[in-house]
């Protein structure tokens, strides 16, 4: 049930949404759904609260009925409807896109596979020549759902050329120490505003960023 009340509290409107299960739904094919304004007034109708409160639910439907299909019994608002159910359809059926991997350029890919494995911890996920002048090592950071890909035949970039790459770690100073005991020439840890950041490079000069976690406080001072 949503409800839409104005300023001075007075009831605007309500709309319900039914799935295909509910005991007062109408018969409707599998994936479908039916979405009711119980009460509209229409003077409030009139400047879109209706069609406003089929919105939300749409939306709100689209969460558990998966490329869900709207009907409503009213006749006059069944074209908004008609065009709300496809962009639902849009919105359910959306791309789901996870960011994987990330090509780093190097120009000496053994040099750079030791580094990121040896210095940095890596784990080396494989390395493998798919095709010949093809060769791909992935390498992903400990508790990385992301990895990072170096080798040969595969980007364009000029070795050395990337920069930004942050890796947000839950105690900076401990993972700090342990780089630096494993022979990386990391940075100090600089403390921005209540944030650790600290730097390094990988031996063609890819930058990378190492952040601490943001303590909660500072979390807070950021949303207010």
């Amino acid at each position: 049930m949503l409800v839409a009340a104005g300023t001075d509290g007075g009831l605007l409107g309500t709309a319900s949404i039914f799935p295909l299960s509910a005991p007062d739904a109408r018969q409707a094919r599998e994936g479908e759904a039916e979405l009711r304004l119980l009460a509209v007034p229409p003077a409030a109708r009139k400047q879109g609260l209706g069609a406003a409160l089929l919105e939300e639910g749409a939306y709100i439907a689209a969460e558990w009925v998966p490329l869900a299909v709207f009907t409503l019994e009213l006749p006059h608002l069944k074209p908004r409807l008609s065009s709300l159910a496809r962009d639902v359809e849009v919105y359910c059926g959306r791309m789901e896109m996870r960011l994987e991997v990330v090509q780093v350029p190097v120009s000496d890919v053994d040099r750079a596979k030791s580094f990121y494995t040896e210095k940095l911890g890596f784990v080396l996920d494989h390395d493998v020549e798919h095709i010949p002048g093809m060769r791909v090592v992935q390498l992903t950071p400990p508790g990385s759902a992301t990895s990072i890909v170096i080798g040969t035949g595969m980007t364009s970039m000029t070795p050395g050329s990337l920069e930004g790459l942050q890796l947000v770690v839950p105690d900076i100073d401990a993972t700090q120490d342990e780089l630096v005991g494993r022979g990386a020439d990391i940075s100090d840890v600089q403390d921005m505003g209540g944030v650790k950041f600290a730097y390094f490079a990988d031996p063609d000069g890819n930058r990378w960023v190492l952040q601490g976690s943001t303590p909660p406080d500072v979390q807070r001072a950021h949303l207010d």
